[in-house]
Protein backbone atom coordinates (compact mmCIF):
# COMPACT_ATOMS: atom_id res chain seq x y z
CA UNK A 1 0.00 0.00 0.00
CA UNK A 2 1.31 3.42 -0.87
CA UNK A 3 1.89 5.73 1.93
CA UNK A 4 2.16 8.69 -1.15
CA UNK A 5 0.22 9.68 -3.80
CA UNK A 6 0.82 11.94 -6.86
CA UNK A 7 -2.98 13.34 -7.21
CA UNK A 8 -4.45 13.72 -10.48
CA UNK A 9 -5.03 17.47 -10.00
CA UNK A 10 -1.16 17.05 -10.22
CA UNK A 11 -1.53 15.57 -13.66
CA UNK A 12 -3.92 17.92 -14.96
CA UNK A 13 -2.15 21.25 -14.09
CA UNK A 14 0.91 19.78 -15.79
CA UNK A 15 -1.23 19.12 -18.90
CA UNK A 16 -2.51 22.56 -18.28
CA UNK A 17 1.05 24.11 -18.24
CA UNK A 18 2.34 21.89 -21.03
CA UNK A 19 -0.45 23.71 -23.80
CA UNK A 20 0.16 26.83 -22.22
CA UNK A 21 3.86 26.58 -23.15
CA UNK A 22 2.63 26.40 -26.96
CA UNK A 23 1.69 30.03 -26.67
CA UNK A 24 5.11 31.15 -25.78
CA UNK A 25 8.46 31.43 -28.12
CA UNK A 26 9.16 27.73 -28.04
CA UNK A 27 8.65 26.36 -31.41
CA UNK A 28 6.44 22.69 -31.61
CA UNK A 29 6.23 21.02 -34.73
CA UNK A 30 3.87 17.82 -35.28
CA UNK A 31 5.90 15.61 -37.87
CA UNK A 32 5.16 12.42 -39.90
CA UNK A 33 7.86 9.94 -41.31
CA UNK A 34 9.13 6.97 -41.53
CA UNK A 35 8.74 5.82 -45.16
CA UNK A 36 10.30 2.10 -44.99
CA UNK A 37 8.24 -0.76 -44.54
CA UNK A 38 7.27 -2.61 -41.65
CA UNK A 39 7.94 -6.33 -41.57
CA UNK A 40 4.54 -7.16 -41.11
CA UNK A 41 2.36 -3.63 -42.16
CA UNK A 42 -0.38 -4.68 -40.38
CA UNK A 43 0.74 -4.29 -37.28
CA UNK A 44 2.79 -1.26 -36.50
CA UNK A 45 5.73 -2.30 -33.68
CA UNK A 46 6.24 -1.45 -30.32
CA UNK A 47 8.70 1.53 -29.76
CA UNK A 48 11.10 1.49 -26.75
CA UNK A 49 12.66 4.16 -25.50
CA UNK A 50 16.38 3.65 -26.04
CA UNK A 51 18.97 6.36 -27.73
CA UNK A 52 18.84 4.78 -31.10
CA UNK A 53 15.33 4.69 -31.85
CA UNK A 54 14.62 8.07 -30.37
CA UNK A 55 17.35 9.07 -32.97
CA UNK A 56 15.87 7.12 -35.64
CA UNK A 57 12.74 8.63 -35.44
CA UNK A 58 13.95 12.24 -35.97
CA UNK A 59 16.50 11.13 -38.35
CA UNK A 60 13.18 9.67 -40.34
CA UNK A 61 11.35 12.70 -40.46
CA UNK A 62 10.01 13.48 -43.85
CA UNK A 63 7.90 16.91 -43.22
CA UNK A 64 6.71 18.98 -40.44
CA UNK A 65 4.62 21.52 -39.49
CA UNK A 66 4.46 23.72 -36.60
CA UNK A 67 1.58 23.66 -33.88
CA UNK A 68 0.44 26.95 -31.18
CA UNK A 69 -2.25 28.03 -29.21
CA UNK A 70 -5.24 27.21 -31.11
CA UNK A 71 -4.07 23.54 -32.14
CA UNK A 72 -3.97 22.21 -28.48
CA UNK A 73 -6.45 21.56 -26.31
CA UNK A 74 -7.22 19.77 -22.74
CA UNK A 75 -8.78 16.60 -23.15
CA UNK A 76 -10.59 13.72 -21.65
CA UNK A 77 -11.18 9.71 -23.11
CA UNK A 78 -14.65 10.65 -25.51
CA UNK A 79 -17.71 8.61 -23.68
CA UNK A 80 -20.60 8.70 -26.00
CA UNK A 81 -23.92 7.50 -23.89
CA UNK A 82 -25.60 4.60 -25.01
CA UNK A 83 -28.74 3.13 -23.85
CA UNK A 84 -28.49 0.17 -21.65
CA UNK A 85 -25.06 1.00 -20.19
CA UNK A 86 -24.75 1.94 -16.02
CA UNK A 87 -23.23 5.13 -15.68
CA UNK A 88 -20.64 5.67 -12.01
CA UNK A 89 -22.39 8.36 -9.91
CA UNK A 90 -20.05 11.12 -8.35
CA UNK A 91 -19.14 10.60 -5.48
CA UNK A 92 -16.57 12.57 -3.08
CA UNK A 93 -15.74 8.94 -1.47
CA UNK A 94 -14.83 7.05 -4.98
CA UNK A 95 -12.21 6.58 -6.29
CA UNK A 96 -11.37 8.78 -8.71
CA UNK A 97 -10.42 6.09 -11.41
CA UNK A 98 -13.18 4.10 -11.08
CA UNK A 99 -15.28 7.61 -11.87
CA UNK A 100 -13.55 8.40 -15.16
CA UNK A 101 -12.40 4.64 -16.24
CA UNK A 102 -15.70 2.76 -15.04
CA UNK A 103 -15.48 -0.43 -12.80
CA UNK A 104 -15.57 -3.60 -15.02
CA UNK A 105 -16.20 -5.92 -11.74
CA UNK A 106 -19.67 -3.69 -11.93
CA UNK A 107 -20.03 -3.25 -15.63
CA UNK A 108 -20.12 0.11 -15.13
CA UNK A 109 -19.03 3.08 -17.40
CA UNK A 110 -17.32 6.92 -16.59
CA UNK A 111 -18.94 9.25 -14.72
CA UNK A 112 -19.37 11.62 -17.92
CA UNK A 113 -20.74 11.48 -21.12
CA UNK A 114 -21.20 13.19 -25.11
CA UNK A 115 -24.90 12.80 -25.70
CA UNK A 116 -24.74 11.87 -29.43
CA UNK A 117 -27.89 14.19 -29.91
CA UNK A 118 -27.11 17.58 -28.76
CA UNK A 119 -22.97 17.08 -28.23
CA UNK A 120 -23.54 18.32 -24.52
CA UNK A 121 -21.35 16.92 -22.04
CA UNK A 122 -22.99 15.76 -18.80
CA UNK A 123 -21.61 14.68 -15.28
CA UNK A 124 -23.29 11.93 -13.86
CA UNK A 125 -24.86 12.85 -10.28
CA UNK A 126 -27.37 10.03 -9.33
CA UNK A 127 -27.61 6.56 -11.07
CA UNK A 128 -30.80 5.95 -9.44
CA UNK A 129 -29.26 3.00 -7.56
CA UNK A 130 -26.82 1.10 -10.45
CA UNK A 131 -29.84 1.22 -12.57
CA UNK A 132 -29.54 1.07 -16.24
CA UNK A 133 -29.22 4.54 -18.37
CA UNK A 134 -32.14 4.63 -20.68
CA UNK A 135 -33.19 7.94 -21.76
CA UNK A 136 -30.04 10.25 -23.49
CA UNK A 137 -29.97 13.63 -21.16
CA UNK A 138 -31.08 16.64 -22.46
CA UNK A 139 -31.40 20.52 -21.41
CA UNK A 140 -28.28 22.91 -20.57
CA UNK A 141 -27.37 25.64 -17.99
CA UNK A 142 -30.76 27.17 -18.54
CA UNK A 143 -32.63 23.90 -17.12
CA UNK A 144 -32.49 24.01 -13.23
CA UNK A 145 -29.16 25.19 -12.86
CA UNK A 146 -27.77 23.00 -15.18
CA UNK A 147 -29.19 19.69 -13.40
CA UNK A 148 -31.05 17.65 -15.37
CA UNK A 149 -33.09 14.54 -14.99
CA UNK A 150 -35.23 11.94 -16.83
CA UNK A 151 -38.21 12.75 -15.15
CA UNK A 152 -37.78 8.89 -13.41
CA UNK A 153 -37.82 7.06 -16.27
CA UNK A 154 -35.05 5.54 -14.99
CA UNK A 155 -33.77 7.72 -11.93
CA UNK A 156 -30.21 9.01 -13.69
CA UNK A 157 -29.70 12.67 -12.85
CA UNK A 158 -27.21 14.78 -14.61
CA UNK A 159 -25.50 17.95 -14.64
CA UNK A 160 -24.89 19.71 -17.78
CA UNK A 161 -21.15 20.64 -18.36
CA UNK A 162 -20.48 22.12 -21.97
CA UNK A 163 -21.48 21.54 -25.43
CA UNK A 164 -19.07 20.51 -28.50
CA UNK A 165 -20.16 22.48 -31.59
CA UNK A 166 -19.82 20.27 -34.46
CA UNK A 167 -16.97 21.73 -36.29
CA UNK A 168 -14.79 21.19 -33.49
CA UNK A 169 -11.41 19.51 -34.69
CA UNK A 170 -10.52 17.95 -31.43
CA UNK A 171 -13.14 15.78 -31.47
CA UNK A 172 -11.86 12.15 -32.65
CA UNK A 173 -13.36 8.63 -31.90
CA UNK A 174 -11.03 7.95 -28.85
CA UNK A 175 -10.86 12.05 -27.05
CA UNK A 176 -12.82 14.50 -27.24
CA UNK A 177 -11.59 18.18 -25.96
CA UNK A 178 -12.01 20.01 -22.31
CA UNK A 179 -12.61 23.87 -22.32
CA UNK A 180 -10.18 25.39 -19.32
CA UNK A 181 -11.11 27.95 -17.16
CA UNK A 182 -8.90 30.78 -15.93
CA UNK A 183 -9.26 30.23 -12.40
CA UNK A 184 -8.38 33.56 -11.01
CA UNK A 185 -11.12 35.22 -12.30
CA UNK A 186 -14.18 34.85 -10.13
CA UNK A 187 -16.90 32.62 -10.17
CA UNK A 188 -19.55 35.37 -11.62
CA UNK A 189 -16.84 36.92 -14.32
CA UNK A 190 -17.74 36.36 -17.74
CA UNK A 191 -16.04 34.28 -19.40
CA UNK A 192 -16.33 31.92 -22.76
CA UNK A 193 -13.69 29.65 -23.55
CA UNK A 194 -12.60 29.15 -27.20
CA UNK A 195 -15.77 27.50 -28.97
CA UNK A 196 -17.20 25.70 -26.24
CA UNK A 197 -20.67 26.76 -25.03
CA UNK A 198 -19.60 27.21 -21.15
CA UNK A 199 -22.22 28.77 -18.59
CA UNK A 200 -21.49 30.37 -15.20
CA UNK A 201 -24.89 30.77 -14.71
CA UNK A 202 -24.78 27.15 -13.84
CA UNK A 203 -22.28 26.93 -10.87
CA UNK A 204 -23.41 27.03 -7.33
CA UNK A 205 -21.28 26.15 -4.18
CA UNK A 206 -22.09 23.80 -2.45
CA UNK A 207 -24.86 21.91 -3.64
CA UNK A 208 -26.26 18.71 -1.93
CA UNK A 209 -26.36 16.53 -5.50
CA UNK A 210 -26.53 13.38 -4.35
CA UNK A 211 -27.66 11.15 -1.20
CA UNK A 212 -25.86 7.81 -0.90
CA UNK A 213 -27.84 4.99 1.09
CA UNK A 214 -24.79 3.54 2.95
CA UNK A 215 -27.25 1.13 4.57
CA UNK A 216 -30.71 0.18 3.44
CA UNK A 217 -32.22 -1.38 6.78
CA UNK A 218 -36.04 -2.48 7.17
CA UNK A 219 -39.05 -1.43 8.89
CA UNK A 220 -40.34 1.71 7.33
CA UNK A 221 -43.76 1.75 5.56
CA UNK A 222 -45.78 4.72 3.72
CA UNK A 223 -49.05 5.64 3.92
CA UNK A 224 -50.71 7.13 2.02
CA UNK A 225 -54.81 6.60 2.82
CA UNK A 226 -54.34 7.40 6.37
CA UNK A 227 -58.50 7.46 7.49
CA UNK A 228 -58.82 9.95 10.59
CA UNK A 229 -61.68 11.40 12.71
CA UNK A 230 -63.04 14.61 11.95
CA UNK A 231 -60.53 17.68 12.28
CA UNK A 232 -60.92 20.21 14.64
CA UNK A 233 -59.59 23.73 13.75
CA UNK A 234 -59.69 24.75 17.40
CA UNK A 235 -58.13 23.79 20.50
CA UNK A 236 -58.46 25.53 24.12
CA UNK A 237 -55.83 23.91 25.38
CA UNK A 238 -53.36 25.09 22.77
CA UNK A 239 -51.86 28.97 24.01
CA UNK A 240 -53.00 30.00 20.50
CA UNK A 241 -56.17 28.40 20.18
CA UNK A 242 -55.47 26.16 17.25
CA UNK A 243 -55.39 22.37 16.72
CA UNK A 244 -52.42 20.30 16.07
CA UNK A 245 -53.86 17.35 16.74
CA UNK A 246 -55.85 14.95 14.73
CA UNK A 247 -57.06 10.85 15.95
CA UNK A 248 -56.28 7.88 13.58
CA UNK A 249 -59.64 5.67 13.65
CA UNK A 250 -59.12 2.47 15.04
CA UNK A 251 -60.84 1.03 12.12
CA UNK A 252 -58.02 1.36 9.81
CA UNK A 253 -55.27 0.32 12.28
CA UNK A 254 -57.51 -3.36 12.15
CA UNK A 255 -57.46 -3.18 8.89
CA UNK A 256 -53.38 -3.15 8.30
CA UNK A 257 -53.11 -4.39 10.83
CA UNK A 258 -50.64 -2.35 12.82
CA UNK A 259 -50.68 -0.52 15.70
CA UNK A 260 -50.24 3.64 15.64
CA UNK A 261 -46.55 3.30 16.70
CA UNK A 262 -45.78 1.27 13.74
CA UNK A 263 -48.29 3.56 11.53
CA UNK A 264 -46.74 7.14 12.25
CA UNK A 265 -43.40 8.23 13.98
CA UNK A 266 -42.30 11.19 15.61
CA UNK A 267 -40.35 13.67 12.73
CA UNK A 268 -42.22 11.85 10.09
CA UNK A 269 -44.07 13.79 7.24
CA UNK A 270 -47.67 14.40 7.45
CA UNK A 271 -49.65 15.66 4.15
CA UNK A 272 -53.26 16.29 2.72
CA UNK A 273 -55.78 19.08 2.55
CA UNK A 274 -56.00 20.63 5.86
CA UNK A 275 -52.48 20.94 6.16
CA UNK A 276 -49.78 23.97 5.35
CA UNK A 277 -46.31 22.78 3.93
CA UNK A 278 -43.72 20.99 6.06
CA UNK A 279 -45.57 19.38 8.45
CA UNK A 280 -44.25 16.83 10.58
CA UNK A 281 -45.50 14.66 13.76
CA UNK A 282 -43.85 16.30 16.87
CA UNK A 283 -45.85 13.18 19.25
CA UNK A 284 -47.73 9.94 18.73
CA UNK A 285 -49.87 8.72 21.77
CA UNK A 286 -50.01 5.12 21.92
CA UNK A 287 -53.19 5.01 23.89
CA UNK A 288 -55.53 7.36 22.14
CA UNK A 289 -54.53 6.66 18.56
CA UNK A 290 -53.44 10.90 18.61
CA UNK A 291 -50.81 12.66 16.94
CA UNK A 292 -49.58 15.97 17.33
CA UNK A 293 -48.82 17.59 14.58
CA UNK A 294 -46.02 20.58 14.63
CA UNK A 295 -48.30 23.42 12.39
CA UNK A 296 -52.19 23.66 13.47
CA UNK A 297 -54.83 22.12 11.18
CA UNK A 298 -56.15 24.53 8.60
CA UNK A 299 -59.25 23.59 7.75
CA UNK A 300 -62.43 21.81 9.83
CA UNK A 301 -64.32 19.04 8.42
CA UNK A 302 -68.24 18.35 8.71
CA UNK A 303 -67.59 15.23 10.07
CA UNK A 304 -69.47 13.33 8.03
CA UNK A 305 -67.03 11.59 6.66
CA UNK A 306 -63.55 10.54 7.65
CA UNK A 307 -60.70 12.47 6.68
CA UNK A 308 -57.44 11.14 5.49
CA UNK A 309 -54.05 11.70 5.20
CA UNK A 310 -50.43 10.63 4.21
CA UNK A 311 -47.72 9.43 6.61
CA UNK A 312 -44.36 9.45 4.89
CA UNK A 313 -41.08 8.57 6.00
CA UNK A 314 -38.50 11.76 5.88
CA UNK A 315 -35.46 12.60 5.32
CA UNK A 316 -33.85 15.53 6.79
CA UNK A 317 -30.94 16.67 5.62
CA UNK A 318 -28.83 18.78 8.46
CA UNK A 319 -26.35 20.19 7.59
CA UNK A 320 -25.11 24.41 7.44
CA UNK A 321 -26.05 26.64 4.72
CA UNK A 322 -26.06 30.59 4.32
CA UNK A 323 -28.73 29.86 1.62
CA UNK A 324 -32.13 30.68 2.26
CA UNK A 325 -33.48 27.27 1.09
CA UNK A 326 -32.12 24.65 2.26
CA UNK A 327 -31.69 21.10 0.36
CA UNK A 328 -34.33 18.35 0.72
CA UNK A 329 -35.04 14.66 -0.58
CA UNK A 330 -37.19 12.23 -0.25
CA UNK A 331 -37.37 8.55 0.88
CA UNK A 332 -38.23 5.39 -1.67
CA UNK A 333 -38.77 2.64 -0.07
CA UNK A 334 -37.87 -1.27 -1.12
CA UNK A 335 -39.04 -4.69 0.01
CA UNK A 336 -38.96 -5.52 3.62
CA UNK A 337 -39.37 -2.07 4.16
CA UNK A 338 -36.35 -0.87 3.46
CA UNK A 339 -34.76 2.38 2.14
CA UNK A 340 -33.93 2.13 -1.57
CA UNK A 341 -32.44 5.25 -2.35
CA UNK A 342 -33.24 9.01 -1.47
CA UNK A 343 -34.21 11.32 -4.38
CA UNK A 344 -33.14 14.92 -3.73
CA UNK A 345 -35.76 17.05 -4.78
CA UNK A 346 -33.91 20.22 -3.42
CA UNK A 347 -30.12 20.40 -3.73
CA UNK A 348 -29.57 24.12 -1.78
CA UNK A 349 -26.57 25.59 -2.00
CA UNK A 350 -23.68 27.13 -0.04
CA UNK A 351 -23.43 23.97 2.55
CA UNK A 352 -20.37 23.24 4.17
CA UNK A 353 -18.60 19.73 4.28
CA UNK A 354 -19.99 18.72 7.45
CA UNK A 355 -24.05 17.26 6.77
CA UNK A 356 -25.92 14.80 8.64
CA UNK A 357 -28.51 13.38 6.79
CA UNK A 358 -31.16 11.62 9.27
CA UNK A 359 -34.45 9.36 8.84
CA UNK A 360 -37.71 9.81 10.47
CA UNK A 361 -39.83 6.80 10.47
CA UNK A 362 -41.20 3.39 11.82
CA UNK A 363 -37.82 1.60 11.87
CA UNK A 364 -37.13 0.85 15.56
CA UNK A 365 -33.96 -1.43 15.20
CA UNK A 366 -32.77 -1.68 11.67
CA UNK A 367 -32.54 2.00 10.84
CA UNK A 368 -30.89 3.17 8.27
CA UNK A 369 -27.86 4.96 7.58
CA UNK A 370 -27.53 7.76 4.21
CA UNK A 371 -24.46 10.27 3.45
CA UNK A 372 -24.80 13.22 1.46
CA UNK A 373 -22.61 13.98 -1.43
CA UNK A 374 -21.90 17.98 -1.97
CA UNK A 375 -20.63 19.36 -5.06
CA UNK A 376 -16.93 20.23 -5.15
CA UNK A 377 -15.42 23.94 -4.15
CA UNK A 378 -16.97 26.39 -6.14
CA UNK A 379 -19.51 24.26 -7.57
CA UNK A 380 -19.89 21.53 -10.56
CA UNK A 381 -18.99 23.15 -13.83
CA UNK A 382 -16.60 25.92 -12.42
CA UNK A 383 -13.16 23.83 -13.12
CA UNK A 384 -14.67 21.36 -15.64
CA UNK A 385 -11.20 19.98 -16.38
CA UNK A 386 -11.15 19.24 -12.56
CA UNK A 387 -14.50 17.50 -12.37
CA UNK A 388 -13.71 15.18 -15.29
CA UNK A 389 -10.31 14.41 -14.03
CA UNK A 390 -8.89 15.61 -17.39
CA UNK A 391 -5.09 14.60 -17.47
CA UNK A 392 -4.20 14.74 -21.57
CA UNK A 393 -3.52 17.37 -24.54
CA UNK A 394 -4.44 16.91 -27.85
CA UNK A 395 -2.46 18.41 -30.54
CA UNK A 396 -4.15 18.61 -34.31
CA UNK A 397 -2.22 19.47 -37.47
CA UNK A 398 -3.22 19.01 -40.95
CA UNK A 399 -1.10 18.30 -44.27
CA UNK A 400 -2.37 19.36 -47.45
CA UNK A 401 -4.12 22.64 -46.68
CA UNK A 402 -2.94 24.74 -49.15
CA UNK A 403 -2.44 21.88 -51.85
CA UNK A 404 -1.45 18.16 -50.93
CA UNK A 405 2.35 18.92 -51.52
CA UNK A 406 2.43 22.46 -48.86
CA UNK A 407 3.39 24.59 -51.55
CA UNK A 408 6.58 21.71 -52.24
CA UNK A 409 7.44 20.98 -48.28
CA UNK A 410 5.84 17.68 -47.72
CA UNK A 411 6.02 15.47 -50.63
CA UNK A 412 3.40 12.94 -52.00
CA UNK A 413 3.41 9.39 -53.39
CA UNK A 414 4.57 7.81 -50.17
CA UNK A 415 3.70 5.93 -47.24
CA UNK A 416 4.05 7.45 -43.92
CA UNK A 417 4.24 5.05 -41.04
CA UNK A 418 4.98 7.39 -37.82
CA UNK A 419 3.82 10.68 -36.49
CA UNK A 420 4.87 13.10 -33.19
CA UNK A 421 5.87 15.79 -32.01
CA UNK A 422 9.64 17.62 -31.56
CA UNK A 423 10.26 20.73 -30.12
CA UNK A 424 13.17 23.58 -30.34
CA UNK A 425 14.75 21.97 -33.66
CA UNK A 426 18.64 23.35 -34.51
CA UNK A 427 18.23 25.20 -38.16
CA UNK A 428 20.60 23.15 -40.52
CA UNK A 429 24.72 23.68 -39.92
CA UNK A 430 24.01 25.76 -36.85
CA UNK A 431 24.25 24.95 -33.56
CA UNK A 432 21.24 27.02 -32.01
CA UNK A 433 17.81 27.35 -31.59
CA UNK A 434 15.69 28.21 -34.96
CA UNK A 435 14.38 32.04 -34.98
CA UNK A 436 12.85 34.07 -37.25
CA UNK A 437 16.10 35.90 -37.78
CA UNK A 438 18.01 33.04 -38.53
CA UNK A 439 15.74 31.02 -40.80
CA UNK A 440 17.18 30.94 -44.35
CA UNK A 441 14.44 29.77 -46.67
CA UNK A 442 10.43 30.94 -47.41
CA UNK A 443 9.81 27.99 -45.67
CA UNK A 444 11.00 28.45 -42.10
CA UNK A 445 9.97 32.29 -43.31
CA UNK A 446 6.78 30.91 -42.93
CA UNK A 447 7.08 28.95 -39.95
CA UNK A 448 8.19 32.28 -37.67
CA UNK A 449 4.70 34.20 -39.34
CA UNK A 450 2.43 31.22 -37.77
CA UNK A 451 -0.48 33.13 -36.05
CA UNK A 452 -0.65 32.12 -32.56
CA UNK A 453 -4.23 33.48 -32.23
CA UNK A 454 -6.32 31.18 -34.68
CA UNK A 455 -3.60 28.01 -34.58
CA UNK A 456 -3.67 28.26 -38.71
CA UNK A 457 -0.83 29.65 -41.02
CA UNK A 458 -0.92 27.33 -44.21
CA UNK A 459 2.53 28.45 -45.29
CA UNK A 460 3.95 26.71 -41.63
CA UNK A 461 5.32 23.59 -43.22
CA UNK A 462 8.87 22.18 -43.28
CA UNK A 463 10.57 19.70 -45.61
CA UNK A 464 13.15 17.64 -43.55
CA UNK A 465 14.45 15.32 -46.40
CA UNK A 466 17.72 15.54 -48.08
CA UNK A 467 17.03 16.80 -52.06
CA UNK A 468 19.80 14.90 -53.52
CA UNK A 469 20.51 15.86 -57.57
CA UNK A 470 22.22 13.24 -59.83
CA UNK A 471 23.65 12.48 -63.40
CA UNK A 472 21.39 11.04 -66.28
CA UNK A 473 21.46 6.79 -65.44
CA UNK A 474 19.85 3.99 -64.19
CA UNK A 475 16.65 4.47 -61.78
CA UNK A 476 16.82 3.80 -58.33
CA UNK A 477 14.48 1.31 -56.48
CA UNK A 478 11.64 3.49 -54.18
CA UNK A 479 12.74 2.70 -50.36
CA UNK A 480 15.94 0.77 -51.59
CA UNK A 481 19.19 1.93 -49.37
CA UNK A 482 21.34 4.56 -51.26
CA UNK A 483 24.88 4.77 -50.44
CA UNK A 484 28.37 6.87 -51.06
CA UNK A 485 30.95 4.19 -50.47
CA UNK A 486 32.28 0.74 -51.10
CA UNK A 487 29.03 -1.11 -50.23
CA UNK A 488 25.72 -1.49 -48.44
CA UNK A 489 28.23 -2.15 -44.89
CA UNK A 490 30.72 -0.22 -45.69
CA UNK A 491 30.33 3.51 -46.81
CA UNK A 492 30.73 7.09 -45.79
CA UNK A 493 27.21 7.95 -45.90
CA UNK A 494 23.70 6.50 -46.76
CA UNK A 495 20.19 6.55 -46.78
CA UNK A 496 16.74 5.36 -48.04
CA UNK A 497 15.12 6.60 -50.95
CA UNK A 498 11.44 8.41 -50.17
CA UNK A 499 10.64 9.82 -53.30
CA UNK A 500 11.49 10.29 -56.85
CA UNK A 501 10.78 13.24 -57.98
CA UNK A 502 12.03 13.19 -61.57
CA UNK A 503 14.76 11.62 -63.31
CA UNK A 504 17.50 13.51 -61.99
CA UNK A 505 16.10 14.28 -58.60
CA UNK A 506 15.83 11.84 -55.45
CA UNK A 507 14.84 13.01 -51.71
CA UNK A 508 16.57 10.74 -49.07
CA UNK A 509 15.69 10.28 -45.81
CA UNK A 510 17.37 8.24 -41.91
CA UNK A 511 20.78 9.94 -43.87
CA UNK A 512 23.65 8.78 -42.20
CA UNK A 513 26.81 10.62 -42.87
CA UNK A 514 27.62 13.46 -44.76
CA UNK A 515 26.77 13.27 -48.84
CA UNK A 516 29.63 14.34 -50.62
CA UNK A 517 28.60 16.08 -54.52
CA UNK A 518 30.73 14.33 -57.29
CA UNK A 519 31.02 11.28 -55.72
CA UNK A 520 28.59 8.37 -57.09
CA UNK A 521 25.81 7.72 -54.87
CA UNK A 522 24.86 3.67 -55.57
CA UNK A 523 21.66 1.75 -55.44
CA UNK A 524 21.89 -1.27 -53.04
CA UNK A 525 18.91 -3.19 -55.14
CA UNK A 526 18.86 -1.43 -58.18
CA UNK A 527 22.18 -1.33 -58.84
CA UNK A 528 22.11 2.41 -59.97
CA UNK A 529 25.35 4.42 -60.03
CA UNK A 530 24.95 7.76 -60.28
CA UNK A 531 27.34 10.81 -59.72
CA UNK A 532 26.00 13.53 -57.36
CA UNK A 533 25.66 17.11 -59.00
CA UNK A 534 23.75 18.57 -55.45
CA UNK A 535 22.27 18.99 -52.16
CA UNK A 536 19.61 20.57 -50.73
CA UNK A 537 19.70 19.89 -47.24
CA UNK A 538 17.30 20.09 -44.89
CA UNK A 539 15.49 22.78 -42.64
CA UNK A 540 16.44 21.34 -39.31
CA UNK A 541 19.52 19.80 -38.06
CA UNK A 542 18.95 16.02 -37.87
CA UNK A 543 18.51 14.81 -34.57
CA UNK A 544 18.40 18.00 -32.77
CA UNK A 545 15.46 18.77 -31.81
CA UNK A 546 13.51 17.48 -28.17
CA UNK A 547 11.41 14.10 -28.93
CA UNK A 548 8.47 14.53 -27.26
CA UNK A 549 5.88 11.98 -28.30
CA UNK A 550 6.48 9.54 -31.11
CA UNK A 551 3.39 7.10 -32.09
CA UNK A 552 4.17 4.25 -35.08
CA UNK A 553 0.39 3.64 -36.77
CA UNK A 554 -0.41 1.21 -39.75
CA UNK A 555 0.75 2.92 -43.26
CA UNK A 556 -0.69 6.14 -44.55
CA UNK A 557 -0.58 6.52 -48.29
CA UNK A 558 -0.21 10.56 -49.13
CA UNK A 559 -1.35 11.23 -52.71
CA UNK A 560 -2.53 14.35 -54.79
CA UNK A 561 -5.35 16.02 -53.58
CA UNK A 562 -5.31 14.64 -50.12
CA UNK A 563 -4.91 15.86 -47.09
CA UNK A 564 -4.72 14.13 -43.86
CA UNK A 565 -5.28 15.40 -40.18
CA UNK A 566 -2.84 13.98 -37.66
CA UNK A 567 -3.80 14.19 -34.23
CA UNK A 568 -1.78 13.21 -31.36
CA UNK A 569 -3.23 12.98 -27.10
CA UNK A 570 -0.02 13.22 -24.73
CA UNK A 571 -1.31 11.47 -21.34
CA UNK A 572 0.31 13.09 -18.39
Amino acid sequence: MATNLSTRTLSLRNAENFANTFQGDDLYFIFIGDSTPYANESTPPQIVETRESLDNALNSMIGLKRVGGGDVKLSVPRVNWTSGAIYMQYDDKADKNQLIEGNSSLNTKPMYVLAPSTRNVYKCLSNGSNSISSVEPTGDYATSNGIVSSSGADGYVWKYMYNIKDSDQFVDTEFMPVPTRNRKLLMNDSEESGSYSVQNESVVEGEVTTIVVTHPGTGYRDFTNVRTFAFETANTSEPDGSNRTIQVTGAFLSEVGLQIGQVASANMSVTGAQFSDDTFIQSVNDVTNQITLTKPVLSNSDGSIANTISIRTRIFIDGITAAPEPATATAVLGVNGSLQSANVTQFGSKYEDKINVKVFGTATSNIANLRAVISPKFGHGFDIGKDLYANSVSIVSKFGEIDSTENGEVPTDFSFRQVGLVKNPYKYGANTFLTSEQAGNTAVLNVSNYTQSTGKDLGAAVRQTTQVFVASGVTYDLNEFVFQGTSSTDYTAGGFVHRIVNTTLIEINELQGELEVGKILNGNTSGASRVVTQIVDPVFEPKSADLLFVDNRAPITRTDGQAETVRLTIRF
